[in-house]
């Protein structure tokens, strides 16, 4: 196991990922064989049955292991990326090919459309953690997980590696929320009602 990879899961701390590992028994999280498959049609990987899998992982934490950042030193934050927030990458699948390490990173949405605002935010950050990273070394692969392909995003000047044809259809069950409204119905941030809007 690379230093790199061994480093992803030391950050690994969510408690989200060891809440449903607890209560699936299952406390490392493996991808299923369907899945994998897919990933490997989207993408030009092997992913290998035991490669490390988290659930929404700070880009702080990337950022610091694909950077090689050791324990107790201090880094320049200069560029203000350390900005103490928790902005994720939803799933986050590593593995080692030779003496270079994949990081598959899964953005998914469930029932909100993809937002150029949030998009570019995510992209900017994820350009800063890769930007000087050592090509031979790390490559980093980014999916689109929705029930719908991404439609309307501007990718002007994203990298090549974040492409929104990398996209796997993701199945939600749910049909329901909750929304305000007013009186009539209409949905109003400030209405004074709610109701159930089947979708």
């Amino acid at each position: 196991m690379s230093a790199l990879i061994e480093q992803l899961k030391r950050f690994n701390r969510k408690e989200r990922f060891f809440l449903v590992g607890l209560a699936l028994d299952k406390p490392d999280f493996a991808l299923g064989d369907g899945f994998r498959s897919s990933l490997e049609h989207l993408l030009p990987v092997s992913i290998p049955a035991d490669a490390f899998v988290a659930m929404d992982y700070h880009l702080e934490w990337l950022f610091a292991a694909v950077r090689g950042a050791q324990v107790g030193q201090r880094y320049s934050n200069a560029d203000e990326f350390v900005k103490g927030n928790q902005e994720d990458i939803d799933l986050l699948v590593a593995f080692d090919e030779g003496k270079k390490a994949h990081l598959i990173l899964l953005e998914a949405k469930g029932d909100t459309a993809w937002s150029n605002k949030q998009m570019q935010s995510k992209v900017d950050r994820l350009t800063a953690v890769f930007n000087g990273a050592d090509s031979e070394r790390v490559e980093p692969h980014f999916v689109f997980v929705s029930r719908r392909p991404p439609q309307h995003l501007k990718t002007g000047g994203w990298p090549p590696w974040i492409d929104v044809h990398n996209h796997l259809e993701m199945r939600v069950s749910g049909d329901l929320k909750v929304t305000r409204c007013d009186v009539e119905g209409n949905s109003n941030k400030g209405g004074e009602y709610w109701m159930i809007e089947q979708l």
